[in-house]
């Protein structure tokens, strides 16, 4: 099963320069979404590794430029 963080890479980069909006990181699974509330905390860990996610307008982010780290750990 994948973590919160590669679920929420894995959707970010497949929407591309289109974003994905806070409501799909939250929703439940059952739902569509990710079901990650704390999608801030492991938007911050993804961007500690080096992953350029911005906040391209409120509630919309884009992932703008990979890391170069490693996601383990």
């Amino acid at each position: 099963m994948k973590t919160q963080r590669e679920r929420i890479l894995t959707l970010l980069r497949e929407r591309g320069n289109a974003g994905v909006r806070v409501w799909e990181f939250m929703i439940p699974t059952n739902q569509g979404g990710l079901g990650v509330a704390q999608y801030n905390a492991r938007i911050k860990e993804l961007r500690d590794k080096g992953f350029n996610i911005i906040n391209v307008r409120p509630g919309l982010f884009v992932l703008e430029e990979e890391g170069q780290l490693s996601l383990a750990t």
